[in-house]
């Protein structure tokens, strides 16, 4: 069995030390780190996709993946004291998904928003096009917080949104 990954603070923190840039948040660090371990994308291409930052519209980076036709929609949440998640920050992010449903919306949040990554992003993925095409739309929500079971449950009702970090049953992480 492999070891468990240290995600509880302050041992996170050599985890992502590799990932550690100037302005780069600890759950702008995670991201990168999770999109670089998990998603096996490299450096340039982890920046690309991350626009986590003041009116990134609950949206901290999406990631296309042609092949299957998906458009993951991130959302990176780090507690620095222990924590536990509950509903209450899922539902805010499945609201900030649900600006990615269709093609009026996507431009709608590519046009309001003043974080300049962030409508980058939805321009140069032409995610409006592709939502057009049917591309599915998944939420992940990555955070180093143990849910309770007020997340368990609301997690039951939203089958297009994935939590990552802890395991629901054992508590330990499930990245």
């Amino acid at each position: 069995m492999a070891a468990a990954l240290p995600l509880s603070h302050p041992a996170i923190k050599k985890l992502l030390s590799g990932y550690a840039m100037k302005q780069r948040t600890e759950s702008r660090q995670f991201l990168a780190w999770f999109l670089e371990n998990y998603y096996r994308l490299e450096e340039i291409e982890v920046e690309d996709c991350i626009c986590d930052g003041t009116d990134d519209k609950g949206i901290d980076g999406i990631c296309v993946n042609d092949n299957l036709q998906q458009i993951d929609v991130l959302q990176s949440r780090m507690a620095t004291t222990r924590k536990e998640l509950g509903d209450t920050e899922l539902r805010e992010f499945y609201g900030a998904l649900q600006q990615m449903r269709t093609p009026g919306s996507v431009a709608l949040v590519a046009g309001s928003t003043k974080n300049k990554e962030l409508a980058d992003l939805i321009v140069d993925l032409e995610l409006g096009k592709k939502v057009a095409e049917g591309y599915k739309i998944h939420g992940v929500f990555l955070t180093n917080m143990k849910r309770n079971g007020d997340a368990i449950g609301y997690l039951k009702t939203t089958p297009d949104l994935v939590l990552r970090g802890y395991l629901l049953d054992s508590g330990g992480p499930n990245l």
